[in-house]
């Protein structure tokens, strides 16, 4: 069987693993990180929008919806990981397993191209990036057999 890559990710950091057979051991390529996901929604951008004083009532208005500046950024991350994974089944001659947190493997896969798709070879719907490598090569085998 040819090489395998693995990607595990969330939305805070992501890692990318190869293995050159389904049950041989899981070696780091390279790590990518969210450098937004964990300061908080204030330090990343502007506060609050302005506010409008009506003269007639004292009724505040804002001038503008509040941004959610973490949610850009999440998406961003996820635009930018959809990339990466992109290359990596163009490097890749035995595919891609997706190992990557439920709620932003959704976001990820939405960003994937249906040629990108057709060379995910497996997914594990956990976030088990702060998981032992024991674990991890685990839950990845399991999931490469449940494929095949």
């Amino acid at each position: 069987m040819a090489a395998i890559r693995v990607v595990v990710a969330d939305s805070a950091r992501a890692e990318i693993f190869e293995m050159d057979s389904a049950h041989a051991p899981l070696r780091k390529l390279a790590t990518l990180a969210n450098p937004y996901a964990a300061r908080h929604e204030r330090d990343i951008g502007a506060d609050a929008p302005g506010r409008v004083v009506n003269r007639q009532g004292g009724v505040q208005h804002t001038l503008a919806p509040r941004q959610q500046l973490k949610k850009q950024a999440t998406e961003k991350f996820a635009r930018l990981l959809a990339e990466r994974i992109t290359s990596e089944t163009q490097r890749a001659e035995g595919g891609v397993m997706l190992v990557i947190a439920p709620r932003f493997l959704a976001q990820v896969q939405s960003f994937l191209s249906p040629a990108t798709k057709r060379q995910i070879v497996g997914e594990v719907r956990r976030n088990l990036l702060e998981s032992r490598r024991l674990d991890l090569q685990r839950r990845v085998e399991a999931g490469l057999a449940a494929r095949h």
